[in-house]
């Protein structure tokens, strides 16, 4: 399947980078840029870099200490009409919720084939969301869990499944510490829990588990970590 469309990638990881660019260059497709971090994103943007229209960004979940999703955000903001896909390390629902949340179209993780890369580039090139099959079996299951919460609730838990504490979660919510709590103790009310560690328990049985399918130091596999449906 070949599809010409023009692609950024943002990656930290120069092999990552090169095998990417390599296999959609091979399927018809244009790498305008291979950035590696925020900096190098907020210099392309800014500095009147001409990107094709259509044009769709493949983001890295995790450039080094920085995160891809201020990355998505970033490009969003730019008014560019930049569509991105979260390519990402880690298998989970809150890391597919938070990357959705921040704007981006589509996610995928490292550990999947080829053609679903292309397909997610089909769909959202389309304007429609893209969740790797896998991954929106579990979203459809963790969204009967939240779906008796507020949407601010359900930010408010996206975050805390995603290992922020209550002022990070704050400030990434732009809300205050109290109001975080507010929050959670309605949360844990509605859920019938109690704790922090109850409603990650609540969750994981619905398919929320974080599982990393990459080493953190290398851009390639690690086999011995495989992944079946979201356990170890």
């Amino acid at each position: 399947m070949d599809i010409p469309f023009s692609v950024i990638i943002l990656d930290d990881h120069r092999m990552m980078q090169e095998g990417l660019s390599s296999y959609l260059e091979s399927h018809g497709c244009t790498v305008v840029a291979r950035l590696a971090s925020l900096s190098e994103l907020e210099a392309l943007l800014k500095n009147g870099v001409p990107v094709p229209e259509g044009t769709i960004a493949i983001v890295d979940k995790q450039l080094g200490t920085e995160s891809g999703c201020d990355a998505v955000s970033m490009i969003n903001a730019s008014g560019r009409g930049i569509k991105c896909i979260m390519y990402s390390a880690f298998y989970s629902v809150p890391s597919v919720m938070q990357a959705l949340e921040r704007g981006a179209y589509g996610y995928i993780t490292k550990d999947t084939d080829g053609k679903e890369l292309l397909s997610a580039l089909e769909t959202v090139s389309r304007g429609n969301q893209y969740v790797q099959r896998d991954l929106q079996e579990k979203m459809n299951s963790a969204s009967v869990l939240l779906s008796v919460l507020s949407k601010k609730e359900q930010q408010v838990a996206v975050c805390l499944l995603d290992g922020m504490d209550n002022g990070q979660i704050g400030e990434q919510l732009n809300i205050s510490k109290r109001t975080v709590e507010n929050h959670l103790s309605i949360i844990y009310d509605k859920l019938g829990i109690t704790n922090k560690r109850e409603f990650i328990n609540k969750f994981s049985k619905s398919g929320g588990v974080t599982i990393q399918v990459f080493n953190k130091d290398s851009s390639m596999p690690d086999a011995s970590m495989p992944v079946d449906g979201g356990k170890l």
